[in-house]
Formats: C-alpha cells, sequence, structure tokens
C-alpha cells in the first residue's frame, strides 16, 4: 500500500511538472536564474537545484494529498465535487494580488535588499 502510495505520488509529481502551465514558469525561472550568472557550471547546478527542488515539492504535495483523502472518503468526495470552484477563486484572488490590484501590507518583511543583488551575494544557494 505505502509503495503503491508513493509511486502514485511520483507518477503525480511528474506528470504536474510537465504540464503545459508549470512548464513555462519552470522556463522562465531558470532562465532568471542564470541570466546573471557567467559560468555555466553554477547555471547548470542552479538551474538542477530549481527543478529538483520544484519536483520535490510536488512529489510531497502529491504524496500528502494522497494521503489524506485516501484516508478519509468524505474529503475525497469533497475535493471531487468543489475543488475546481475553491481553485478558482482562490487563483483570480492571487492573480489580483499579483497585479496590484488588491494590497497586502509586508507587515515585518523587509525587503530592502534586491533579490538580484541577494542572489549575486549568496551564490548558488541566494
Amino acid at each position: 500500500m505505502e509503495l503503491n502510495l508513493i509511486l502514485t505520488s511520483l507518477y503525480l509529481g511528474i506528470l504536474t511538472s510537465i504540464s503545459p502551465c508549470p512548464l513555462a514558469s519552470n522556463i522562465a525561472a531558470i532562465s532568471f536564474i542564470s541570466q546573471e550568472i557567467i559560468e555555466r557550471k553554477y547555471i547548470f547546478f542552479s538551474s538542477l537545484l530549481y527543478t529538483l527542488g520544484r519536483c520535490l515539492t510536488y512529489i510531497l504535495l502529491s504524496f500528502l494529498i494522497l494521503k489524506i483523502t485516501i484516508n478519509i472518503p468524505f474529503v475525497s468526495m469533497y475535493l471531487q465535487i468543489y475543488m475546481n470552484k475553491i481553485l478558482s477563486v482562490l487563483l483570480i484572488i492571487v492573480g489580483l494580488i499579483l497585479i496590484d490590484i488588491i494590497k497586502i501590507p509586508a507587515i515585518g518583511l523587509n525587503f530592502s535588499q534586491n533579490p538580484k543583488e541577494k542572489i549575486e551575494k549568496f551564490g548558488l544557494f541566494g
């Protein structure tokens, strides 16, 4: 049972990472990461770390979702019926936040350092 769950999580993680929307954001993120790096080996390792991190995140999320939904059939049925509606509203709100129509104050966060400078300062693990 556990091996089946792990393999399903791995499959769903890989499937999600190559779907069209994440694929476009993966290309954009890797282009941004390698923008100012001069040495090719750092570009390769930075891109590899980003890709592995994203795949690992998808695998862990799918494992958690499968573990929860297998153990609780009611939650699984609820998600199958209402997840698209909940997710669509959530994505619209996040989109409005990203284009600054809805403004969220950055309480307690310090963005004094430019991300580009931070990456240059800390190198590969920015």
